[in-house]
């Protein structure tokens, strides 16, 4: 009952504080204005994120009281570096922050953490114990920094991040039980809990935006947490795989085209879609199915042997080509006509 309560809470924070900055965005300086790359058409509130960062520290306090440990250790410090990415975040949504010094202290945020962390566990990737000793902490501050930016890009539509995050979180959870890292299933619920809470206000058509606040606190709590265990970064890319693929491939093809990877733009796959005449609840609904394909295919990757494990990492990557290359088919249907 008492562990009921602490969701319970977790959400209502999100909710509550988000309903309030969306009567003193204004005064905090927390409007969204639209633009040629924007996917809304008028000012909206952002900074909604802010609550789900409260909402899971109310958990994370709350779990802790539950005697799950969530305030000694690795636990505590991902969440404090978590906590200070959302601060760089809410003021980066108050005030323009040139992108390079965004990624700097990005950078230094997750390589402050991975010091604090000493000791990192080695990692499975397709069933091979991966430990590059003196150059596994680069490889985490690069894959903790590129998520971290991987859901920002992302958070371009209503509620895609959000119900993303509460997927990833699902899957901790499940994690957790299965796994002797009991201590996933209250981090999960720190994830979900809030962001469910924001989703209410989040879902199409969206009264308040997540904003970076939101989304560095998120990707950055989600990619160390995906390291606290050496079974679980490739299962989390694969839950994660429509930001990670979206990004990866938008970013490639940007830099073939000779154009600035950093700079606001519109060419993600789902904002292709929404280019294409889609809404963004059809675009959330439907990316919310691929959501929970992947999911059950890092399940199966969990309980796989290595050729399995290889076989269902292809069919996750064949899934998001499919999708990607149906959208380069509508464009150019479209185009037709």
């Amino acid at each position: 009952m008492g562990i009921l309560l602490v969701v319970f809470l977790g959400g209502l924070l999100s909710l509550l504080v988000g309903s309030w900055l969306i009567r003193k965005s204004k005064r905090f300086g927390l409007i969204d204005m639209p633009n040629e790359r924007s996917s809304h058409f008028r000012p909206t509130p952002k900074g909604g994120g802010l609550g789900i960062v409260v909402g899971a520290l109310a958990v994370v306090f709350g779990m802790h009281f539950f005697d799950f440990p969530l305030l000694y250790g690795k636990y505590l410090t991902i969440t404090l570096g978590a906590v200070a990415i959302s601060v760089i975040g809410l003021y980066s949504d108050r005030t323009h922050i040139p992108a390079l010094i965004r990624i700097i202290l990005q950078i230094v945020v997750a390589a402050a953490v991975v010091f604090a962390l000493g000791i990192l566990p080695s990692i499975d990737i397709l069933g091979f114990n991966v430990n590059l000793s003196f150059l596994l902490p680069f490889f985490i501050v690069l894959w903790v920094v590129s998520l971290t930016n991987f859901y920002n890009f992302m958070d371009g539509i209503d509620g895609l991040t959000a119900i993303q995050a509460i997927a990833v979180g699902c899957f901790f959870v499940f994690f957790g039980f299965i796994s002797k890292e009991v201590n996933l299933i209250p981090i999960g619920i720190a994830i979900c809990a809030p962001t469910a809470g924001f989703l209410i206000l989040n879902y199409p058509p969206a009264k308040i935006f997540m904003g970076d606040v939101g989304s560095y606190f998120l990707g950055f709590y989600i990619a160390f947490m995906a390291i606290t265990h050496e079974q679980l970064l490739v299962p989390t890319v694969i839950v994660s795989g429509v930001f990670v693929f979206d990004t990866v491939i938008t970013l490639i093809r940007r830099a073939i085209k000779g154009e600035s990877w950093y700079k606001a733009h519109k060419s993600h796959f789902y904002q292709r879609a929404i280019g294409l005449g889609y809404s963004h609840g059809q675009v959330t609904g439907a990316l919310s199915l691929v959501f929970v394909l992947l999911m059950v295919l890092a399940c199966v990757y969990l309980r796989s042997a290595t050729v399995l494990k290889i076989i269902v990492s292809f069919s996750a990557i064949a899934v998001l080509s499919a999708l990607s290359l149906w959208v380069t088919f509508k464009e150019k249907e479209k185009k037709c006509y």
